[in-house]
Protein backbone atom coordinates (compact mmCIF):
# COMPACT_ATOMS: atom_id res chain seq x y z
CA UNK A 1 0.00 0.00 0.00
CA UNK A 2 2.88 2.39 0.74
CA UNK A 3 4.16 1.81 -2.78
CA UNK A 4 0.95 3.35 -4.21
CA UNK A 5 1.31 6.48 -2.07
CA UNK A 6 4.98 7.00 -2.88
CA UNK A 7 4.75 6.24 -6.58
CA UNK A 8 3.38 8.37 -9.37
CA UNK A 9 0.04 6.52 -9.55
CA UNK A 10 -1.52 8.54 -6.73
CA UNK A 11 -0.65 11.78 -8.51
CA UNK A 12 -1.93 10.45 -11.84
CA UNK A 13 -5.27 9.47 -10.29
CA UNK A 14 -5.60 12.81 -8.47
CA UNK A 15 -4.77 14.70 -11.68
CA UNK A 16 -7.40 12.70 -13.60
CA UNK A 17 -10.04 13.46 -10.94
CA UNK A 18 -9.21 17.19 -11.04
CA UNK A 19 -9.46 17.19 -14.86
CA UNK A 20 -12.85 15.43 -14.72
CA UNK A 21 -14.19 17.93 -12.18
CA UNK A 22 -12.97 20.90 -14.22
CA UNK A 23 -14.50 19.48 -17.41
CA UNK A 24 -17.80 18.92 -15.60
CA UNK A 25 -17.88 22.52 -14.36
CA UNK A 26 -16.89 23.95 -17.75
CA UNK A 27 -19.49 21.91 -19.66
CA UNK A 28 -22.42 23.11 -17.58
CA UNK A 29 -25.76 23.83 -19.26
CA UNK A 30 -25.38 27.62 -19.13
CA UNK A 31 -28.50 28.31 -17.06
CA UNK A 32 -30.88 26.09 -19.04
CA UNK A 33 -33.41 23.98 -17.16
CA UNK A 34 -33.82 20.49 -18.59
CA UNK A 35 -37.40 19.54 -19.54
CA UNK A 36 -38.98 16.61 -21.35
CA UNK A 37 -39.17 16.73 -25.13
CA UNK A 38 -42.96 16.60 -24.94
CA UNK A 39 -42.96 19.70 -22.72
CA UNK A 40 -40.73 21.49 -25.21
CA UNK A 41 -43.07 20.58 -28.10
CA UNK A 42 -46.07 21.76 -26.08
CA UNK A 43 -44.36 25.10 -25.32
CA UNK A 44 -43.54 25.60 -29.02
CA UNK A 45 -47.08 24.77 -30.15
CA UNK A 46 -48.57 27.09 -27.53
CA UNK A 47 -46.38 30.00 -28.78
CA UNK A 48 -44.75 30.30 -25.34
CA UNK A 49 -41.18 30.56 -26.69
CA UNK A 50 -39.53 33.43 -28.51
CA UNK A 51 -36.35 31.79 -29.81
CA UNK A 52 -35.21 28.23 -30.38
CA UNK A 53 -31.70 26.92 -30.94
CA UNK A 54 -31.07 23.43 -32.30
CA UNK A 55 -27.66 22.04 -31.37
CA UNK A 56 -27.02 19.23 -33.80
CA UNK A 57 -23.99 17.47 -32.29
CA UNK A 58 -25.61 17.22 -28.86
CA UNK A 59 -29.15 16.70 -30.24
CA UNK A 60 -30.41 19.41 -27.93
CA UNK A 61 -33.10 22.07 -28.26
CA UNK A 62 -32.66 25.25 -26.24
CA UNK A 63 -35.50 27.76 -25.99
CA UNK A 64 -36.32 30.96 -24.15
CA UNK A 65 -39.85 31.47 -22.87
CA UNK A 66 -41.73 34.63 -23.75
CA UNK A 67 -43.47 35.14 -20.41
CA UNK A 68 -40.63 35.03 -17.90
CA UNK A 69 -37.47 34.60 -20.00
CA UNK A 70 -36.82 31.17 -18.49
CA UNK A 71 -34.33 29.11 -20.51
CA UNK A 72 -35.34 25.50 -21.11
CA UNK A 73 -33.63 22.69 -22.98
CA UNK A 74 -34.46 19.13 -24.00
CA UNK A 75 -32.99 16.28 -26.00
CA UNK A 76 -34.25 14.59 -29.14
CA UNK A 77 -33.57 11.30 -30.88
CA UNK A 78 -32.15 11.11 -34.40
CA UNK A 79 -35.45 10.84 -36.31
CA UNK A 80 -37.25 13.39 -34.12
CA UNK A 81 -34.95 16.19 -35.27
CA UNK A 82 -36.58 16.54 -38.70
CA UNK A 83 -40.08 16.63 -37.20
CA UNK A 84 -39.03 19.23 -34.63
CA UNK A 85 -37.45 21.46 -37.27
CA UNK A 86 -40.64 21.18 -39.37
CA UNK A 87 -42.74 22.12 -36.33
CA UNK A 88 -40.53 25.11 -35.51
CA UNK A 89 -40.55 26.23 -39.16
CA UNK A 90 -44.35 26.08 -39.20
CA UNK A 91 -44.54 28.07 -35.94
CA UNK A 92 -42.03 30.58 -37.33
CA UNK A 93 -44.14 31.08 -40.45
CA UNK A 94 -47.26 31.64 -38.32
CA UNK A 95 -45.40 34.10 -36.09
CA UNK A 96 -44.22 36.05 -39.15
CA UNK A 97 -47.83 36.45 -40.25
CA UNK A 98 -48.84 37.80 -36.84
CA UNK A 99 -45.74 40.00 -36.39
CA UNK A 100 -44.62 38.10 -33.26
CA UNK A 101 -40.90 37.81 -32.58
CA UNK A 102 -39.97 34.17 -33.06
CA UNK A 103 -36.58 33.04 -34.33
CA UNK A 104 -34.72 29.78 -34.57
CA UNK A 105 -31.18 28.82 -35.44
CA UNK A 106 -29.16 25.67 -35.83
CA UNK A 107 -25.70 25.26 -34.32
CA UNK A 108 -23.27 22.56 -35.33
CA UNK A 109 -20.52 22.62 -32.71
CA UNK A 110 -17.00 22.16 -33.99
CA UNK A 111 -14.27 20.76 -31.76
CA UNK A 112 -11.41 23.09 -30.93
CA UNK A 113 -8.15 22.89 -32.84
CA UNK A 114 -6.29 21.82 -29.71
CA UNK A 115 -8.73 18.97 -29.00
CA UNK A 116 -8.52 17.81 -32.64
CA UNK A 117 -4.72 17.87 -32.48
CA UNK A 118 -4.65 15.94 -29.21
CA UNK A 119 -7.13 13.32 -30.38
CA UNK A 120 -5.14 12.74 -33.58
CA UNK A 121 -1.63 12.73 -32.11
CA UNK A 122 -2.21 11.07 -28.72
CA UNK A 123 -2.69 7.50 -30.07
CA UNK A 124 0.63 7.69 -31.91
CA UNK A 125 2.42 9.00 -28.84
CA UNK A 126 0.95 6.17 -26.75
CA UNK A 127 2.08 3.59 -29.31
CA UNK A 128 5.63 4.98 -29.29
CA UNK A 129 5.72 5.00 -25.47
CA UNK A 130 4.44 1.41 -25.30
CA UNK A 131 6.97 0.35 -27.94
CA UNK A 132 9.89 1.85 -26.00
CA UNK A 133 8.60 0.37 -22.75
CA UNK A 134 8.40 -3.10 -24.29
CA UNK A 135 11.84 -2.79 -25.90
CA UNK A 136 13.30 -1.64 -22.59
CA UNK A 137 11.72 -4.48 -20.64
CA UNK A 138 12.81 -7.08 -23.20
CA UNK A 139 16.42 -5.94 -22.88
CA UNK A 140 16.35 -6.07 -19.09
CA UNK A 141 15.98 -2.35 -18.55
CA UNK A 142 18.71 0.04 -17.57
CA UNK A 143 19.06 1.72 -20.95
CA UNK A 144 20.56 -1.31 -22.66
CA UNK A 145 18.19 -1.24 -25.59
CA UNK A 146 19.66 -2.69 -28.78
CA UNK A 147 23.09 -3.49 -27.25
CA UNK A 148 23.40 -7.07 -28.41
CA UNK A 149 27.19 -7.18 -28.87
CA UNK A 150 28.06 -6.18 -25.32
CA UNK A 151 27.38 -9.53 -23.68
CA UNK A 152 29.09 -10.30 -20.36
CA UNK A 153 29.26 -14.04 -21.00
CA UNK A 154 32.70 -15.66 -20.52
CA UNK A 155 34.31 -18.03 -22.94
CA UNK A 156 35.10 -21.51 -21.56
CA UNK A 157 38.08 -23.37 -22.94
CA UNK A 158 39.85 -26.66 -22.23
CA UNK A 159 42.71 -24.83 -20.54
CA UNK A 160 40.51 -23.32 -17.85
CA UNK A 161 41.26 -25.04 -14.52
CA UNK A 162 38.35 -26.93 -13.01
CA UNK A 163 38.03 -27.04 -9.25
CA UNK A 164 35.84 -29.68 -7.63
CA UNK A 165 34.65 -30.19 -4.06
CA UNK A 166 37.18 -32.95 -3.47
CA UNK A 167 39.98 -30.43 -4.22
CA UNK A 168 38.86 -28.16 -1.39
CA UNK A 169 37.39 -30.72 1.04
CA UNK A 170 39.75 -29.85 3.88
CA UNK A 171 39.25 -26.08 3.77
CA UNK A 172 36.77 -24.81 6.39
CA UNK A 173 35.47 -21.91 4.26
CA UNK A 174 34.53 -24.28 1.42
CA UNK A 175 32.53 -26.49 3.80
CA UNK A 176 30.56 -23.51 5.12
Amino acid sequence: MKRWFRGPWLWVVLFAIVILVVLDVVSSKGGYTSVDTSTMVHEIKAHNVKDVVFIDGDQTIEATKVSDGQKISSQWLADQGIKLVDLVQKESDQAANTKNAFTYTVKVPQPSIIWTFISNILPFILLVVIFFFLMNSMQGGGGRVMQFAKSKAKMVSKDTPKTSFSDVAGVEEAIE
